[in-house]
């Protein structure tokens, strides 16, 4: 960090001036953001009315000491009291943001990363999003047809949002076998233990773009023979399956998207700054952080981080 003195009477230039008060700034929430961190690393944390000190976590556990941590959605790979990353995915550490956090009109931010392991080259970038559903399930009927079960151990079918939603469970045609299934939405994969199958980590879906289900068996999967799709009110279009009139889905309950805003890759790294961004019009509720390997031979694990706080 440079400092500017002014001495002698020597008139002080506004570019100077505000290099000083950036750097301090900058320097100044870095070290409460660390602070805090070590904070919670050692102890639950305490915040202060209006959370007007920032908010943390740190990740002393998969879910973290706040428990804010997705670990459906999270892809970067926790080890013992950091995560880290693991180069075969995008490495995203998913968190829920309290409310109260950040005004519903916030246009800057600061994200301080604890760091464990790095080297040069590597990179840490976070995001903010204000992601509100409506609330109002809506249930999507395909159940018409006979039920038969066919000798395949895989089935797939295809749908298509109408609109930006998230899907929370799918009904399946009744199975009439004992064998141990799994089914997979936009990666999203879940254990079928009951003709409803709840997400533990609801998959986003895009509108207009088409999206895989894919369920299996060690034997036999039981599909809706002779479907017809409902054309009036849907919100999501499915598509059958790998005959050419079959699905195995009879049901799905999805919520619909009504405030999508994003701040774009914001960077963290090693040297953390406040940052503009056009501004929200809804709280955020979703912190997102990658760990970004450096390009060139990077050291397996690198980066990795203890915490992460904003503010």
């Amino acid at each position: 960090m440079v400092t500017y003195t002014f001495t002698n009477g020597t008139v002080a230039d506004a570019d100077e001036v505000n290099t000083n008060f950036t750097d301090i700034q900058n320097s100044s929430l870095t070290i409460a953001g660390l602070n805090h961190i070590r904070q919670l690393i050692d102890r639950v944390g305490v915040y202060s009315a209006g959370n007007i000190d920032g908010w943390g976590e740190a990740y002393v556990s998969a879910g973290g000491r706040n428990g804010s941590v997705d670990t459906g959605a999270t892809d970067a790979t926790f080890d013992t009291d950091k995560y880290k990353a693991d180069g075969t995915g995008d490495d995203l550490i998913y968190q829920s943001i309290p409310t109260g956090t950040f005004s519903s009109t916030v246009s800057s931010v600061i994200g301080v990363p604890f760091l464990e392991d790095w080297e040069t080259g590597a990179d840490i970038q976070f995001k903010l999003q204000a992601k509100i559903y409506d609330g109002t399930t809506i249930n999507e009927d395909y159940s018409t047809g006979d039920t038969n079960s066919t000798g395949t151990t895989s089935e797939t079918v295809r749908i298509t949002p109408n609109e930006k939603c998230k899907v929370n469970t799918i009904t399946l045609v009744t199975n009439g076998s004992a064998d141990p299934l799994t089914i997979n939405l936009n990666g999203e994969t879940e254990n079928i233990t009951s003709d409803v199958v709840t997400f533990s980590s609801p998959p986003e879906l895009q509108a207009g773009v088409g999206y895989t289900v894919t369920i299996t068996s060690t034997s036999r999967v039981a599909v809706v023979d002779n479907m017809t799709i409902p054309t009036i009110g849907t919100k999501i279009n499915l598509t059958q399956g790998n005959s050419a009139d079959s699905s195995f889905i009879q049901e799905m309950n999805v919520e619909i998207l009504v405030t999508d805003q994003d701040t774009g890759w914001l960077d963290a790294s090693n040297s953390p700054e406040v940052q503009a961004f056009t501004a929200f019009t809804s709280e955020p509720t979703t912190l997102i952080v990658k760990l970004v390997p450096k390009t060139t031979s990077p050291t397996a694990g690198y980066p990795s981080v203890k915490g992460f706080w904003i503010k």
